[in-house]
């Protein structure tokens, strides 16, 4: 679902105009988008190209953003960014434990977390995360063993079966 203004918060023109901005940017398709992927891979992040703000990966000044100043953005699955050497070790920043900078796989073009909103999967433990490349697990990995469990036992009644249809002569 999406959230939903209304005109209690902000008065309506406001959310009219609020609302065909999202709709022209497309905002609710790539959130959902970059939310579906971050569930089936364990992390994704959406990228937000800006006109005029200096390299990617340098940070980004949000107070210095002006109307109309969004180029694009795309959706990016953990398979194709890695997160850089740098990863904030400060206990009371906000992104403690996240990459300060990330790499894209196929160009090696970094971009700082400051251009990104990111979207992770299925929290883990830190030290899987850290061992996962500093991404959390898909909600695939919940019905891994589980799977695995029924074919074991599909094998083994198969088995069974098998053995009972045996005739043993003396």
């Amino acid at each position: 679902s999406w959230r939903r203004l209304t005109d209690h918060e902000i008065p309506p023109e406001k959310v009219k105009e609020w609302e065909n901005l999202e709709d022209e940017l497309k905002l609710r398709y790539y959130f959902n988008f970059a939310h579906k992927m971050a569930r089936l891979y364990g992390g994704s992040v959406l990228i937000l190209d800006f006109k005029d703000t200096g390299e990617p990966d340098t940070p980004l000044d949000w107070r210095k953003l002006k109307k109309g100043c969004i180029r694009h953005m795309k959706v990016v699955d953990l398979t194709r960014i890695m997160p850089g050497p740098q990863i904030i070790t400060n206990p009371l920043d906000p992104k403690y434990g996240q990459p300060q900078i990330y790499r894209f796989a196929e160009s090696g073009v970094s971009i700082h977390n400051s251009r990104l909103i990111r979207f992770d999967g299925v929290e883990i433990p830190f030290h899987e995360y850290r061992r996962n490349g500093y991404w959390h697990d898909t909600v695939l990995n919940r019905t891994y063993e589980p799977l695995t469990n029924v074919s074991v036992i599909t094998k083994s009644i198969l088995s069974l079966i098998d053995e009972y249809n045996v005739d043993v002569h003396k």
